[in-house]
């Protein structure tokens, strides 16, 4: 008995030739974090929130792993930036100009204490615009999931100097060989001083 030749798509184990394997690739999106808030801080004053709009998605994970806040263009010797990471896994270090943030957390926690990020230059250190010359600040942000980073988002600073009031000099008085006494009012600061001395009563 002749025995039919299998189809021509069939092997001869059964198995048929013309089977197509398709797959589908799950692309990791990442965290992604959102910024660009305008926030003005004075010489002189209390620090600032940089931005407390911050917000943070990722679809894939609901915790993330480290944040980085770093002050870009404006940048001088006295920039200070602090976070209030109470209640949190995040620990917070600063150094030279950089904020970085780590420990596996949730997006709420790290949006919490990002909104918090504040900037701050001590009256110590001089003058934040360096005599009218640095007047803002860029502010980068990112965070990381572990797995993935998110790109870049920017906020901008500005400072602003502390104008101090005029001084009105009411009387100067001294002798030869002592210190001037300068009575002043209307403000108070420092400054140089100029007049002119005549002999006479």
């Amino acid at each position: 008995t002749d025995i039919p030749d299998p189809p021509s798509d069939i092997s001869p184990a059964g198995f048929p030739l013309n089977a197509s394997l398709s797959a589908t690739t799950y692309l990791d999106g990442g965290p992604t974090v959102s910024a660009g808030g305008t926030e003005t801080f004075t010489a002189g004053g209390p620090g600032v929130k940089v931005d407390p709009t911050v917000a943070i998605t990722d679809s894939s994970s609901s915790t993330l792993a480290g944040a980085t806040v770093s002050i870009g263009s404006g940048i001088r010797a006295g920039d200070e930036l602090s976070v209030d990471n109470g209640g949190t896994s995040i620990s917070a270090t600063y150094s030279a100009g950089v904020l970085t943030l780590s420990g596996t957390d949730t997006i709420a926690h790290y949006e919490t204490v990002l909104d918090s990020v504040t900037y701050n230059f001590p009256s110590a250190d001089g003058d934040p615009t360096n005599g009218g010359t640095d007047n803002s600040r860029t502010i980068d942000w990112s965070v990381t999931d572990g797995s993935a980073t998110s790109s870049t988002a920017t906020s901008t600073l500005a400072v602003d100097r502390q104008e101090q009031a005029a001084l009105d000099v009411t009387s100067l008085s001294g002798t030869v060989g002592t210190p001037l006494t300068l009575t002043t009012s209307g403000g108070s600061g420092t400054g140089a001083v100029s007049f002119t001395a005549t002999n006479g009563t």
